[in-house]
């Protein structure tokens, strides 16, 4: 008796041989990968968010720098006590959430942040079919897997995280700036 066809694996191979060739007529290549191509794009992404959350930081010890106002010791108070390695982001997050009519909602969006900056730094993305019956809506996708604060590792579509850091990341900076501004007044 003949072996049975496994279809999930015809379309699977169907998929991954339209790759091979280049040729992926019957699908729009940004439907097929997302925004990220191969795999040389996902560095240029893990790059982006980490520069991005690094001004990010930046950005929040100026923040603290002038609501503190030490005096005549902004550069030391940046350089030791700000340092990451005494004072971790998640720990600023923490203090800006005291700071006098501090968003909550911006707080919110800085954790999100946090969270999938250290999703894409210590998870290597890595491709995932998304199969269907047809191949036109099948789909080929980088994934990240992280581990959620209860403990329970969950995949996350690295397009989907990636827009919503770009997204978060412009409000939050807009904000703090903002924030800056009203302090020098």
């Amino acid at each position: 008796m003949a072996k049975k066809k496994d279809p999930e694996m015809s379309r699977f191979q169907e998929l991954e041989e339209l790759r091979k060739k280049g040729n992926v007529t019957d699908l729009d290549r940004s439907d097929y990968y997302g925004k990220f191509k191969t795999h040389d794009d996902i560095p240029l992404a893990v790059s982006d968010i980490i520069s991005r959350f690094n001004y990010f930081d930046d950005t929040v010890n100026k923040l603290l720098t002038q609501y503190f106002n030490p005096q005549n010791k902004a550069e030391d108070f940046i350089r030791v006590f700000l340092n990451s390695s005494i004072v971790s982001i998640g720990q600023k997050i923490k203090v800006l959430n005291n700071l006098e009519n501090f968003d909550s909602k911006i707080i919110s969006l800085c954790q999100r942040n946090s969270s999938i900056r250290n999703g894409v730094a210590h998870s290597s993305p890595h491709r995932q079919y998304i199969l269907s019956n047809k191949l036109k809506n099948s789909e080929l996708r980088f994934v990240i897997e992280v581990m959620n604060s209860s403990g329970v590792i969950k995949t996350k579509n690295l397009d989907t995280e990636y827009d919503d850091f770009l997204e978060n990341h412009r409000k939050i900076i807009e904000y703090l700036k903002r924030y800056i501004d009203n302090l020098e007044c």
